[in-house]
């Protein structure tokens, strides 16, 4: 069991990018840690790292989280090894830039089986918990996509419309019982997720994308303050606004072209 004296995070999608530097954050604040990843080698050489670096406990689960037996699976461990777990991440997820008459529907499915039913899942394993429990904290990744129709994107800005909506939602049904759910909601970051959208090129990623540690900071500050809406930098919070007061035709214009264009073309 973890020590009765230092609070416990889980966090999915740990093993790069903003869901590593949010467990490292989290590290660096004395958490133990229980992550989840698909890759073994990389989370072990975190577990190693972190457990090194801060003296903290690390326990990792290396497993695909769009397989649906994993959920209550890693739930479950996460239960064993620590008890009560004082905070959620809900990080795991990915993206895709192609027409979606043209891309695989297989890869859509599992991209809303990661991105939303993971999610959805892991929250309400471990909100049980936190509503018995009377205190706890859920923060799930969402995007500054989640305000916006996205054309050529269109699954993935959905999945985060989605995460931003439920986080909103589940928020306002709990908050009085002593459990926060926010939504984190980043602009481009440099990622490996930029890779595999196939956006690493892109103008939106070129000239607008922030660094996963300073997503991570952000993310950390708002949940210690039980912000609801977690919006990291300024240029993102302009986009969020301006998702309020802009066409919706004009916004998925300027966002379609963004996507597309690259930097020197």
């Amino acid at each position: 069991m973890a020590n009765e004296k230092r609070p416990v995070a889980f966090v999915t999608g740990a093993s790069m990018g903003i869901g590593y530097e949010l467990a490292r954050e989290l590290a660096g604040h004395q958490y133990d840690l229980f992550l989840v990843a698909r890759s073994r080698d990389l989370l072990e050489e975190h577990k190693t790292r972190f457990e090194k670096e801060f003296g903290v406990r690390v326990v990792t689960a290396a497993m695909d989280l769009s397989e649906r037996v994993s959920w209550e699976n890693v739930y479950q461990q996460a239960r064993e090894e620590f008890g009560f777990v004082d905070i959620v991440v809900n990080n795991a997820g990915f993206g895709l830039c192609a027409p979606f008459g043209e891309a695989d529907l297989a890869t859509f499915l599992n991209m809303i089986d990661l991105n939303i039913s993971a999610l959805t899942a892991l929250t309400h394993h471990f909100l049980h918990d936190m509503l018995a429990a009377g205190r706890g904290k859920i923060l799930n990744v969402a995007s500054v996509a989640g305000f916006f129709p996205g054309p050529y994107m269109a699954v993935y800005y959905a999945t985060k419309a989605y995460v931003v909506n439920f986080s909103l939602a589940l928020n306002y049904e709990v908050k009085s019982r002593g459990v926060l759910v926010s939504a984190l909601c980043p602009g481009p970051t440099r990622t490996h997720f930029g890779e595999r959208a196939g956006l690493q090129d892109s103008l939106l990623f070129t000239l607008m994308a922030s660094t996963p540690s300073a997503v991570a900071r952000a993310a950390y500050r708002g949940l210690m303050r039980n912000r609801t809406l977690i919006v990291p930098g300024l240029l993102n919070k302009l986009s969020v606004l301006t998702a309020r007061i802009a066409p919706r035709s004009l916004a998925m214009g300027v966002i379609s072209w963004m996507q597309l264009k690259k930097l020197n073309s």
